[in-house]
């Protein structure tokens, strides 16, 4: 009987857990843009901002196949405001990305794969929803090639 009650016990726990775990893992809520704002480490906020973007490209192809373009398109600004919340941050820590690249490198490669997730997204859309990433896709390659340009340019 002894045995039994710590697999019990750790059963019923993550019966408990099980439901709390899924709440967290729903998609971000608009206005989280806002919180990333707040953070005072501005490598992290980098990072949280280019997550925060890669997220809502979901929320994009959702809100057009929803039939609700006007959404998509407030989120597509607000993938462009992340993206460009990112490169600030990165510029704002005051350091050299050839000197101290590590953070500089993930921004880049997280935006490397928003920008694949977002040429993903638009061959979904039919053709009259194509051309609204255009802007995003566009900004957001700038930005890659900004921030990879900075990790390799010489002194």
């Amino acid at each position: 009987m002894t045995r039994r009650f710590p697999a019990l016990l750790l059963l019923a726990s993550l019966a408990l857990l099980g439901p709390a775990s899924t709440l967290r893992a729903q998609a971000p809520e608009p206005n989280k843009l806002d919180a990333i704002r707040q953070e005072p480490d501005l490598e992290k906020r980098s990072e949280l901002s280019l997550e925060f973007a890669r997220s809502s490209v979901g929320r994009v192809v959702k809100a057009y196949k929803d039939g609700r373009p006007e959404q998509a398109r407030e989120i597509l600004a607000s993938i462009i405001e992340a993206a460009e919340l990112s490169q600030a941050s990165l510029e704002e820590t005051g350091k050299v990305a050839r000197k101290k690249p590590k953070h500089f490198k993930k921004a880049e490669i997280a935006s490397r794969k928003l920008l694949k997730d977002l040429e993903d997204a638009q061959r979904t859309m039919t053709f009259e929803e194509r051309p609204d990433f255009d802007p995003a896709i566009r900004r957001v390659d700038e930005i890659n090639r900004a921030l990879l340009l900075e990790i390799m340019q010489r002194k």
